[in-house]
């Protein structure tokens, strides 16, 4: 009996050694994909971390080739083009749950910066000015430089039409513009200390078709109040300054 066993063992343990270098191969299939439907295409620009929290941004590039049409899936944005975006994906990666920053308004997001992170981004340099506000932070808000309203009527959001300042808490919600409708956010500040905005806005510089170079008029927003932007400085004191201007540096006349 045991001479019987003894081979049977060995046959056994042969089998068992000679298949232990063999690893299982496992397939994971792509749970999304139809077959014979080609998968929508989202045009993104790379994922921005918002602090610590569970949340990210994708921002959606507006500027898209028409050569990526065809592409699959989520398409990382080319850093040396300029970049503007047409809205952003916020995204929680503890819940898997998303939502837009605002899926209602037609929009051009030209600049956003999130608190307590190296996540800015600003559009192309060599644009204008009310492109770039200033990076200045406060820690509970992202902040946004956004074209939302076609103010000359040539059915374009573009940078002939002003930008406007708003803010969205930091998963996205309660979008809100706290500039000054008809006004173009040229530069802004936070105050930290006040908890205020204060920004340097400019009317429209066009006058019968000719651009001329229009007044900037300071204004401030309460962040802890909120409400409406109002200007830093009344009319009386406008009024009492041009003044004394006037008074001190007369015109001469020819």
């Amino acid at each position: 009996m045991k001479k019987i066993l003894i081979p049977a063992i060995c046959l056994l343990l042969a089998a068992c050694d000679s298949g232990s270098g063999d690893k299982p191969q496992i397939n994971l299939a792509d749970t999304t994909v139809v077959p014979g439907k080609p998968l929508p295409e989202l045009v993104s620009a790379d994922l921005v971390k918002i602090d610590s929290s569970a949340y990210v941004m994708y921002p959606l590039l507006h500027n898209r080739d028409q050569n990526d049409e065809d592409s699959g899936s989520f398409v990382s944005s080319d850093g040396g083009r300029s970049r503007m975006f047409w809205n952003i994906i916020f995204y929680n990666t503890a819940t898997k749950k998303y939502h837009l920053l605002d899926d209602k308004r037609k929009m051009i997001i030209n600049a956003y910066n999130i608190a307590d992170s190296n996540s800015e981004y600003y559009g192309d340099v060599s644009v204008p000015d009310q492109f770039n506000p200033n990076t200045i932070q406060e820690g509970n808000f992202i902040f946004y430089s956004i074209i939302t309203e076609d103010y000359n009527k040539d059915r374009k959001l573009d940078s002939d039409d002003p930008t406007y300042l708003f803010m969205s808490d930091k998963e996205g919600n309660n979008l809100r513009q706290i500039s000054p409708s008809g006004t173009n956010v040229v530069s802004w500040d936070l105050i930290k200390k006040s908890a205020v905005i204060l920004m340097q806005t400019q009317r429209d510089s066009t006058r019968n078709g000719e651009k001329f170079e229009a007044p900037r008029v300071p204004y401030i927003y309460d962040l802890k109040k909120g409400g409406i932007p109002e200007r830093v400085f009344d009319a009386k004191l406008n009024g009492e300054l041009n003044a004394l201007h006037q008074k001190q540096w007369p015109v001469k006349k020819k």
